[in-house]
């Protein structure tokens, strides 16, 4: 989600948020490396925050072959890459969008 309104060209909204990490609503974006900028993952129960709950969702579904909340890097398998990866690194980690 933009910190800022979108502007619209020709029909069309679009916005670059590799650029810095407070384009994003309450700057909520993670640092990749290299001045790249991403959404953080691992939020499994979508509550905001990355946290125990969040594993325990991954742990009911690690194994599967699934697109779903427990596929943190989405490639379709949810399994120790997801927890290890992802869930590990963001976790204490949140989000929010406004009410």
């Amino acid at each position: 989600m933009s910190a800022y309104p979108l502007v619209e060209s020709g029909g069309m909204y679009s916005f670059d948020f590799t650029s810095f990490a407070d384009q994003a609503y309450n700057a909520g974006q993670k640092d990749m490396g290299s001045g790249y900028f991403g959404m953080l993952s691992g939020d499994a129960n979508a509550d905001g925050d990355v946290n125990q709950q969040d594993k325990i969702t991954w742990t009911g579904h690690a194994g599967k072959r699934a697109y779903n909340s427990a596929d943190f890097d989405l490639d379709g398998q949810i399994n120790n890459i997801d927890k290890n990866d992802i869930w590990i690194e963001n976790k204490g980690n949140s989000s929010q969008i406004p009410d």
